[in-house]
């Protein structure tokens, strides 16, 4: 960027029309649209929509540190620059989706597999407490036959009595023995009955043990069966989310050198690079009130947003190449046909390569004197390079401020 006399001329040459057509022309908003109702497939070309769907499967913290832009940038349409680097975005959403689809099944067959959990322990306490009613019912059977074979015994024992007393001839005695013997073959009967109704009890009882058991093996074998369905599909999930891991980054370096819609060479990096400068300045200068569509459009200029020439703006910030200006020795014409101002060397050619004159450098094209005056660290790297985008931008803001 030239010093801001030198800068009028150079604006008045090129004709302040191009800057706020250039301005004009750029994104009025970053953020991505919302998409509709979710119904649509997986955009692409937004990057809000490619966040959302790497959060459904926990990988929006990578995708945020592996792209190195900030909230706005990262959330932008773009264009991709070459046809394979959108069908490598479509790629990862496709992956994301299909991980957080698989992820869904997983979450649904680990719900049945602790419903089947429960099932197995109350098939287990039914099971015990069937096996519990049927050693009772069995119990009660044997008590029941014991108590009919001691009734039966005594009451064959007992007709020996009555014929004892009938022999005897008391009267009396022979009535009382016969009652008694009335009233035990009484018993005797009640007790059959008793052990009919045991053996019946018995039977219900070992059914409903058998039944019982029979739930129980259903319930283990639902259990294991959804055991393995949940292995596998776990397995499935992590190859997924691994592949999408994989894939991430080279897709965000695809994004990061996407364009936004309306301005070729304006990248997502590039965009983010003003967005910050606008931000810094807006904190330091509030009363500036500096848009990033006015650095952007001195960088267009200047630059094409770090790619003139047939340069690639890095995920660094910085262009491939440097970008130099022509020496600035008050006899080289620019491309607008005027002659260069004359400016001696004044950085002993450290910015510029040039221990002669000085040359305009970096994406904003400042000459190392107005470098020293308006030097920033945009990245906080710790550098103040006017080859780095974040750096030249906050720069420029500084000096247009």
């Amino acid at each position: 960027m030239l010093p801001p006399t030198t800068l009028r001329a150079h604006h008045r040459a090129l004709g302040l029309g191009l800057a706020i057509a250039i301005a004009a022309s750029l994104v009025t908003s970053a953020r991505a649209d919302e998409a509709d109702g979710g119904s649509a497939p997986p955009d692409a070309t937004s990057g809000a929509v490619i966040e959302e769907t790497l959060s459904a499967v926990g990988l929006e913290a990578v995708w945020r540190a592996a792209t190195g832009v900030g909230d706005i940038a990262r959330s932008a349409r773009v264009v991709y620059r070459a046809d394979e680097d959108e069908v490598l975005a479509a790629r990862l959403l496709a992956l994301a989706t299909s991980t957080d689809t698989v992820r869904r099944q997983r979450d649904r067959i680990v719900e049945s597999r602790r419903v089947a959990a429960v099932d197995v322990t109350d098939a287990t306490d039914a099971e015990r407490q069937r096996r519990i009613e049927r050693d009772e019912a069995d119990g009660h059977l044997r008590d029941t036959v014991a108590l009919v074979q001691s009734v039966a015994i005594d009451l064959f024992a007992g007709s020996g009595d009555v014929d004892d007393e009938l022999l005897g001839g008391d009267g009396q005695a022979v009535l009382h023995a016969q009652r008694t013997h009335e009233l035990r073959g009484h018993t005797l009967e009640e007790l059959l009955e008793q052990r009919e109704r045991a053996m019946d009890a018995l039977a219900r009882a070992e059914n409903d043990l058998v039944e019982a058991g029979r739930r129980l093996v259903r319930a283990e074998e639902t259990h294991e069966r959804l055991t393995i369905d949940f292995l596998v599909v776990a397995q499935r999930w992590r190859e997924l989310r691994d592949e999408t891991r994989a894939l991430l980054p080279r897709a965000a370096d695809a994004f990061v050198a996407a364009t936004v819609p309306g301005e070729p060479n304006l990248t997502v990096r590039a965009l983010d690079a003003y967005i910050r400068a606008e931000s810094v300045w807006t904190e330091l200068a509030p009363d500036c009130a500096i848009s990033w569509r006015t650095i952007a459009a001195v960088g267009a200029i200047e630059s094409a947003h770090g790619h003139h020439g047939g340069r690639e703006l890095g995920p660094d910030g910085r262009p491939d190449r440097p970008i130099l200006g022509l020496p600035l020795d008050g006899v080289s014409v620019d491309n607008f046909g005027e002659t260069v101002a004359a400016v001696p060397d004044t950085d002993g050619g450290r910015h510029d390569g040039d221990s002669v004159n000085d040359r305009a450098v970096g994406p904003m094209q400042f000459i190392p004197e107005t470098w020293a005056r308006w030097a920033a660290d945009g990245d906080g790297d710790g550098r103040f390079d006017p080859h780095d985008l974040d750096d030249a931008a906050v720069a420029a803001g500084g000096l247009l401020c």
